[in-house]
């Protein structure tokens, strides 16, 4: 159930975010910086773990 809540938030999040850019016209970059903290910051809440094992292979980041 959680993962519901977390993706209804998500898609609430996002939703909002676009209109408050409407209105006052700052710039993509935070929106979008905005929606990923707070998207992370209640996925945390909601204790939802976030694996990046497969966005890490792909970009091949933190190779030994």
């Amino acid at each position: 159930m959680k993962y519901i809540y977390w993706v209804l938030i998500s898609l609430l999040i996002i939703w909002e975010m676009n209109a408050l850019q409407d209105i006052f016209g700052f710039h993509r970059f935070w929106q979008y910086t905005s929606n990923i903290f707070l998207i992370g910051y209640f996925a945390y809440l909601l204790q939802i773990k976030i694996s990046l094992i497969l966005f890490k292979q792909k970009y091949h980041l933190f190779r030994n």
